[in-house]
């Protein structure tokens, strides 16, 4: 089940399982990382442990950064 857009009720469609997982690593990922996508070549890699019921993220963000330095004497 996914929330309706409005956020008011839950919606049900079938989906396979390599799909519901797709679907809910990207909840996942958008959650803790909004708007990776936008960003300088963010990457990283889901591992799905079954046997002790854990989904592990490692995200490794690129940031360009300015920093200006400005000086009067």
């Amino acid at each position: 089940m996914r929330p309706m857009g409005d956020g008011s009720a839950l919606e049900r469609s079938p989906l396979t399982l390599h799909d519901a997982l797709e679907c809910l690593a990207c909840d996942l990922l958008e959650d803790l990382h909004r708007g990776w996508q936008s960003d300088e070549g963010a990457f990283g890699e889901f591992t799905f442990d079954v046997a002790k019921r854990s989904i592990t993220l490692a995200y490794n963000e690129r940031v360009i950064q300015s920093v200006l330095y400005e000086y009067t004497f």
